[in-house]
């Protein structure tokens, strides 16, 4: 019997959660709660599962284009394509009058996605065989299919070549690395031993305390549906437990929460 208005005030609202967008929520629950004041809840935890899902789509989808002239106009379609969309989701959470997003509502979205189809577009244009050559001063090679398998195929036995002298004793020079990339080597290395060993860690504590997480699950007494919504929900934040963990495994604390605080203790 609920509206369906409801449903897509919600679904617009996790979007606008995962591009980084706070949420707040108000409603009078008086008639079920005796309380004289509307609940007022501030959730602003960004499901990063979904926020990495928005960025790759985007990202993948900016590989196609690999034209200079097409560049950016392709970015200002994007962008007002998105803010259409943002515009459309902002008036379906609008229309329960329960649900009210943060100042960024209308800028985050666009940002996120068109900034990720940016960085995409950027890159396939700088690894295209095609798009080099046509800046070369040969935009003719890509123009005739037969050119442009020639073109390829000379490209691959040149860089097959290249390989070849690569791992040629003879022919291969001393490897130097400058400080600067040394340096940031190893920050990206410690970085990522650090990610792993924290995930390690909440592997282990979701191991042991299974029987816990199984107890408090089943507290719930949800429906089909409601395990389906309520597990989504969870792999949605893995994450950011992974985060937590981080935080946990450098002995920094994190909240969850206004006056809340979570310590390795």
């Amino acid at each position: 019997t609920t509206d369906m208005g409801l449903y897509l005030a919600a679904a617009s609202a996790i979007w606008f959660l995962a591009n980084g967008v706070g949420v707040s929520l108000t409603a009078d629950l008086s008639a079920l709660t005796g309380a004289s004041e509307p609940l007022a809840l501030s959730f602003t935890l960004v499901p990063l599962a979904l926020t990495l899902i928005i960025v790759t789509i985007g990202y993948r989808s900016g590989r196609p284009t690999v034209s200079g002239r097409w560049l950016w106009p392709s970015w200002l379609g994007v962008a007002a394509v998105l803010l259409g969309v943002t515009a459309i989701l902002h008036s379906w959470v609008g229309m329960t009058g329960v649900v009210q997003l943060g100042a960024t509502a209308w800028v985050a979205p666009v940002a996120v996605y068109t900034l990720s189809y940016m960085v995409g577009s950027l890159r396939s244009e700088k690894t295209d065989p095609s798009a080099s050559t046509a800046e070369a001063g040969h935009p003719e090679a890509g123009d005739d299919p037969r050119e442009r398998v020639l073109l390829h195929r000379g490209m691959r036995a040149v860089a097959t070549r290249v390989d070849q002298l690569g791992s040629d004793p003879e022919h291969r020079g001393p490897v130097i690395m400058s400080p600067t990339g040394l340096v940031g080597r190893m920050a990206a290395t410690l970085c990522m031993g650090t990610v792993a060993g924290a995930a390690l860690a909440l592997t282990v504590t979701f191991v042991l305390h299974w029987a816990d997480m199984v107890t408090l699950f089943e507290s719930l007494h949800v429906d089909v549906l409601g395990v389906i919504t309520v597990s989504i929900g969870q792999l949605l934040y893995v994450p950011d437990a992974v985060l937590w963990a981080v935080s946990s495994v450098s002995g920094v604390a994190f909240s969850l929460g206004s006056g809340s605080r979570v310590t390795p203790d």
